[in-house]
């Protein structure tokens, strides 16, 4: 391969390290403000009922500034690329399943929280995820459980990358190791402006 070629592959930017050290400052800050929680798998779940990150999540998800857009078009990449990646959730008993956006409903009905190029849905406008991009969206009334799906899908990154169980090759699990740093960044940046250093 010719040095060109060589030194171009050098240069793209690798998301990977970034982000495990994001997790580590989130895994350092969380332990202060969760007091009596030691994992963090109790912090997530802690963290999808209310708090901070669900806050400036909702706040940057509503943002029309720079900062709203390119946050809207990280979760945008993230949900595309989790189309194409089958990302896998290790239980306690050795199998595992997959994590997306398909919750179920009070009735037990597994529905996606994601819509695909929607119009009116029952007379609800459908909120755009991205405002370049309008392949996706999803209900106002959604909201909420759209920020629990992606906190567990930046969790269940952390761990796979963590744990292993993942291709390095693989462009769309890279892709969103990115996305969920482009998620997970602004967040934590607003949220520790506000703690003196």
């Amino acid at each position: 391969m010719a040095q060109f070629h060589q030194l171009f592959d050098k240069s793209e930017i690798e998301y990977i390290t970034p982000f495990l050290k994001l997790w580590m400052s989130f895994n350092n800050w969380y332990k202060q403000d969760l007091t009596n929680v030691k994992f963090d798998a109790e912090a997530i779940a802690r963290y999808k009922a209310n708090g901070k990150i669900k806050n400036e999540f909702l706040r940057f998800f509503s943002l029309n500034s720079e900062a709203g857009i390119d946050f809207q078009n990280a979760l945008y990449d993230l949900i595309l690329n989790l189309k194409t990646y089958d990302l896998k959730k290790e239980k306690r008993d050795g199998t595992s399943e997959s994590v997306n956006y398909k919750i179920k409903d009070d009735q037990g009905v597994e529905f996606d929280l994601i819509l695909e190029n929607a119009n009116r849905r029952g007379g609800k406008e459908p909120i755009f995820i991205s405002t370049d991009k309008k392949r996706f969206q999803i209900l106002e009334e959604n909201k909420e459980k759209f920020f629990e799906q992606t906190l567990e899908i930046i969790y269940q990154i952390r761990c796979n990358l963590v744990h292993g169980s993942f291709d390095i090759e693989n462009q769309y699990f890279i892709k969103l190791v990115e996305s969920s740093y482009k998620i997970l960044y602004p967040i934590m940046d607003k949220i520790l402006q506000n703690i003196q250093r």
